[in-house]
């Protein structure tokens, strides 16, 4: 086993510029949390306020379960080894950014609105056939999540990273802490609009991420993006059916086992019957962009191959299950408008390959679209009907005009049903009541809805 790198609380303070109290320079630091419940022996504790909690207040216990260290903007108490700054979340990306450039030789970097987690994933698979490979742990991609992620790195020098923003400003310091060598768009809809504006807004914001690359980074953009302004000049292009992509993939199948495609590399290699084990165009889509990532990175033929195979559902992502004969297709992890349209998709391919031509959709709200959640609620609705779904059932409350689009759009009223979150248990029995052997049941909606609770009702 490789040695976990050194890391002393010197170089912590020389990282974040702050004021040190009761500290041993040269002790040495592992991990960096801002949970206080999982502190251990040499870690260090990140005082990070909430909506409801000040970080401090758990500063003490983080301490008593072994932490060498804390970081606070406030003062914690006598005899406690403190670094004092001004801002603990800049403080925590001032931090990753040092070990980042002391410990990680190559970043691939993957940001969008949706597909991030799985092409993530997809990536790591891929890089970690030629080389010892960290990533994201789960979804920490946010501004606090990012570089704990970094931080949680002790061996690799390689690293796969995810970028999450809900905020204008974030990804300029991500991108900072990143440094990717590789940075990859997945795609680019409408999601955090509340906050991020325009869907053009998000274009910008996102391309921040090859703010902090080196001249010699590497951009992946999908086709329709080529002509968007970033700060890499390398700029290279993927796309399913894009014919003028750097990498053009080409789906040629579906079966139960997952999606299969082919890599035609502009002018250079074609690599053919690739498969990823997710079913949808999107998978393709995903898998397209880790291959061309990998070979971006000098992955053989072998290494892409290999790498997309291995990839595992996390049981919240298109997972598809048998409950009592019927076929249901778990998709909790959260919902914006180009993942309803490609889980729409899955759903219609599933269906043919299942031999059930029973289509039962349930969703659930899509949050934080802002000025734009009226929409493009009534675009899914739309698409519903485009699939031939047999019922809908919707809850919450902006999934009502889902229910309502579908109805106008030619669905018959009598196989749409809207529940509003207080009538959770009549929605699960109404799921109940109309899923049979025939059916293949696709479960959806964002993370606030509690999608996962329905499945139990077909039991």
């Amino acid at each position: 086993m490789p040695e976990l790198f050194e890391r002393k609380i010197s170089e912590v303070l020389m990282a974040t510029g702050g004021c040190a109290t009761d500290i041993n320079a040269n002790e040495n630091i592992g991990i960096f949390v801002i949970n206080d419940k999982e502190s251990e022996k040499n870690c260090c504790y990140v005082s990070v306020n909430g909506k409801n909690h000040k970080g401090n207040e758990f500063a003490l216990n983080a301490i008593s379960r072994g932490a060498s260290l804390v970081i606070s903007e406030e003062e914690i108490g006598d005899k406690i080894p403190l670094i004092k700054v001004n801002d603990s979340i800049k403080a925590l990306c001032d931090t990753a950014e040092y070990f980042r450039k002391k410990e990680l030789e190559y970043v691939i970097a993957i940001t969008g609105s949706v597909g991030k987690t799985t092409t993530k994933e997809l990536c790591a698979n891929v890089l970690s056939q030629a080389v010892r490979v960290h990533k994201t742990d789960g979804n920490k991609n946010s501004i606090i999540g990012l570089p704990l992620s970094v931080l949680g790195n002790r061996e690799c020098r390689a690293a796969v990273l995810e970028a999450g923003i809900s905020e204008k400003g974030e990804m300029s310091v991500l991108s900072r802490v990143a440094r990717p060598d590789v940075a990859v768009i997945t795609d680019i809809g409408p999601a955090h609009t509340e906050t991020l504006g325009t869907v053009e807004d998000i274009v910008k914001e996102k391309l921040k991420i090859s703010e902090y690359m080196p001249k010699d980074g590497k951009m992946l953009l999908p086709e329709k993006l080529k002509k968007a302004k970033c700060f890499c000049k390398n700029i290279i292009t993927y796309g399913i059916g894009a014919d003028n992509a750097d990498y053009c993939g080409t789906v040629t199948g579906f079966d139960r086992n997952g999606s299969y495609f082919t890599l035609e590399k502009k002018g250079k290699k074609v690599i053919k019957d690739l498969f990823v084990p997710i079913i949808g165009n999107h998978a393709c889509h995903d898998a397209l962009a880790a291959a061309a990532a990998g070979d971006l990175s000098g992955c053989s033929e072998k290494d892409i191959r290999e790498g997309l195979k291995l990839y595992k559902s996390d049981g919240v992502r298109q997972n598809i299950t048998q409950i009592n004969g019927i076929t249901v297709i778990e998709d909790y992890y959260n919902m914006s408008p180009l993942s309803a349209v490609s889980a729409l998709g899955a759903l219609e391919k599933i269906s043919r390959i299942y031999g059930k031509n029973k289509k039962i959709v349930m969703f659930g709200d899509m949050l934080e679209l802002g000025n734009m959640s009226e929409e493009e609620h009534k675009k899914i609705g739309k698409e519903v009907v485009k699939i031939g779904a047999a019922a809908l059932i919707t809850v919450g409350k902006n999934s009502r005009l889902i229910s309502e689009q579908a109805i106008r759009s030619g669905m018959p009223e009598d196989v749409v049903a809207h529940f509003s979150s207080d009538r959770r248990d009549d929605a699960g029995k109404m799921l109940k009541k109309i899923s049979d052997s025939g059916s293949v049941v696709l479960i959806k909606g964002s993370r606030g809805m509690r999608m996962e609770e329905f499945p139990a009702y077909l039991e």
